[in-house]
């Protein structure tokens, strides 16, 4: 069995973590939700299922413990910032796991470089209103309100709740290191994005092998962006994970990952 092993390294003002196995059958990129960072994926980077892929999970700018930039990236900015730091090489699947807010970012990404990413997995990616437990909180206040106290009371409550929720515990623990005018932006920019309604009709279009990972303990299994998602074939539902999946049930998790990515070096579609 291929040996992991998980390095940890800043490189220009952005913090890494890497597996990188002696002979990679491709590159499998993280992308970290609002206020998350890539602590959030050390698990899956970690586990032996995923060890032949080369595994990259960086904190956005703004987030974690890359450097925060002068003015807050857009999502635009951030699948862009993706693109220049880690563009596929040739010959090599590529494959991107968002989740949340990187659901939207890997959208982005996957919409405006169709050609080069042969999957995408997003994990509980942003589709409607509903979505946005996180980012409406700080929508609805202006950035300086936000900043100040906000951002703290945003905090201390998924500190209670990590009491009896442990994903939130990891959250926490990533928003202590967040710029919060970068959370303020981008839940702005998320709000909005949800509120078209398009989101989930999108990546149903995406080229390439994709799937959306919905934990629906929390959310109504039946909303018509989960339903147009299943209707075109992408979406596996879990009733009994919230909105971390991949923390929730981290062994079937990986399982079902491993699964989807064995299509990307053996040439044929993903199950």
């Amino acid at each position: 069995m291929t040996e992991v092993r998980l390095r940890r390294e800043i490189r220009d003002g952005v913090f890494e973590r890497r597996s990188t196995p002696a002979a990679a059958r491709g590159v499998l990129l993280y992308v970290h939700g609002l206020g998350e960072s890539g602590l959030c994926f050390e698990p899956l980077l970690e586990h032996p299922e995923l060890a032949g892929w080369e595994q990259i999970a960086p904190d956005l700018p703004g987030y974690g413990k890359s450097d925060w930039p002068r003015a807050p990236l857009t999502l635009a900015e951030q699948a862009e910032f993706l693109w220049r730091r880690y563009p596929p090489r040739s010959g090599r699947p590529a494959v991107l796991l968002g989740h949340s807010m990187g659901g939207v970012v890997g959208q982005y990404l996957c919409e405006s470089r169709p050609a080069e990413f042969q999957g995408f997995v997003n994990v509980e990616g942003n589709l409607s209103e509903a979505d946005c437990t996180f980012s409406s909180r700080a929508a609805v206040l202006d950035a300086d309100e936000f900043v100040a106290e906000g951002f703290g009371r945003l905090a201390e409550q998924v500190y209670h709740d990590g009491v009896e929720d442990p994903p939130q515990r990891g959250y926490y623990a990533s928003l202590r290191f967040c710029d919060p005018r970068a959370f303020h932006a981008n839940s702005r920019e998320l709000v909005e994005a949800s509120r078209t309604g398009d989101l989930a009709r999108r990546f149903s279009r995406l080229p390439g092998d994709k799937l959306y990972v919905a934990g629906t303990r929390d959310r109504d299994a039946n909303a018509a962006p989960l339903e147009l998602l299943a209707s075109a074939g992408v979406l596996e539902a879990w009733a009994d994970c919230g909105h971390w999946p991949f923390l929730d049930q981290p062994e079937r998790f990986a399982g079902r990952l491993a699964q989807f990515l064995t299509g990307k070096w053996h040439g044929h579609p993903c199950p």
